[in-house]
C-alpha cells in the first residue's frame, strides 16, 4: 500500500515536517516504511512492537502504552512483554477518563507536550539498537492515523535524522534538555519574544484537593513574588485542584 502521509527530516526544531498527498510521495523521494508489516527488514526492526526500550527491556510499544495516565487518579500500568497486547489493553484503560500524561522512569510528561514522550522513547531505543543515520529521505507508517495519534514511529525516525543533521542527537538523553530543545522553535517566533523572561509555575498535588482559599492565597503569593515578569501556570488539566487553578488564572489574567 502506497504511503499517503510521510515525514521528512529538517535540521532545526521540531526536526520533522509532515507531508500528505493522495498521490503519495514524489517518485524521487526514497521512503522507508516503518511498521511491523514493512517489506524492508530495517523497517520491521524499527517497529515499536519489536524495538526494545533500554530502560525497561520491553518493546517500545509496551513501555509507551504502560506509561499512559488516564483520568484524575489513573497512573501507569503494569508493563507487558508483548506490544500488541499492551495496545489492546489500552483501549480498556482509556475508558477511565482523558489522557493527562505519561509517567516513565520517574519523569512525568503532561499531555500538553503531545508527542515529546513517545519521540524521545522511540529515538533512544533506536539509538541503543545501533541505528542512526540512514539513506532515506522520508519515512512512513501505514498504521498512522493522521491528526489523531500521539505516537508515530515514522515521525520519530524523521525527527532523529533531523537531530543528527543538526548535531543535536545527544540532547535526547536528558528529558529536560530534550523538552527545552523542542521548545526552541517557539522561542524563535516573533510573537513569543516575551516568554524568554517568563516565570512558569507548575501546580501539583492530589486531584481531590479543592480548598480554594488555600490555592488562591498561595498563587497570589507567587504572583507577587514574580513581580513584573510574565507568569504562566501549568497543571495536568484533570480534577478539582486543576479546576481551581484554572479559575484563579482566569481571574488574575495569567496564562494557564
Amino acid at each position: 500500500m502506497a504511503a499517503k502521509t510521510w515525514f521528512v527530516p529538517i535540521p532545526q526544531p521540531p526536526f520533522v515536517i509532515e507531508e500528505h498527498s493522495p498521490n503519495g510521495p514524489p517518485e524521487d523521494l526514497r521512503v522507508l516504511e516503518i511498521s511491523s508489516r514493512s517489506d524492508v527488514p530495517l523497517g520491521r526492526q524499527l517497529s515499536a512492537m519489536y524495538l526494545i526500550d533500554p530502560d525497561t527491556g520491553k518493546p517500545v510499544e509496551s513501555a509507551y502504552q504502560a506509561a499512559k495516565c488516564y483520568g484524575a487518579d489513573g497512573g501507569p500500568a503494569e508493563l507487558l512483554d508483548n506490544g500488541f497486547a499492551s495496545k489492546s489493553r489500552d483501549r480498556e484503560r482509556a475508558r477511565r477518563g482523558g489522557l493527562r500524561g505519561f509517567e516513565h522512569q520517574g519523569t512525568f510528561w503532561p499531555a500538553e507536550t503531545r508527542t515529546q514522550f513517545y519521540d524521545r522513547l522511540w529515538i533512544r531505543a533506536a539509538r541503543n539498537a545501533g541505528v542512526e543515520k540512514v539513506e532515506y529521505g522520508g519515512f512512513s507508517d501505514m498504521f498512522h492515523q493522521r491528526g489523531r495519534a500521539y505516537a508515530c514511529q515514522a515521525r520519530s525516525m524523521a525527527m532523529m535524522q533531523g537531530m543528527i543533521e543538526a548535531r543535536k542527537l545527544d540532547r535526547i538523553e536528558d528529558p529536560v534538555g530534550f523538552a527545552e530543545l523542542m521548545d526552541e522553535m517557539y522561542a524563535t517566533e516573533r510573537t513569543d519574544e516575551g516568554r524568554r523572561d517568563e516565570v512558569r509555575v507548575a501546580v501539583t498535588g492530589s486531584q481531590r484537593f479543592r480548598d480554594r482559599d488555600v490555592i488562591f492565597r498561595k498563587l497570589d503569593e507567587v504572583r507577587n513574588r514574580v513581580g513584573a515578569h510574565p507568569m504562566r501556570v501549568m497543571h495536568s488539566g484533570e480534577g478539582a485542584l486543576d479546576a481551581e487553578v484554572q479559575a484563579w488564572a482566569q481571574g488574575a489574567g495569567v496564562v494557564c
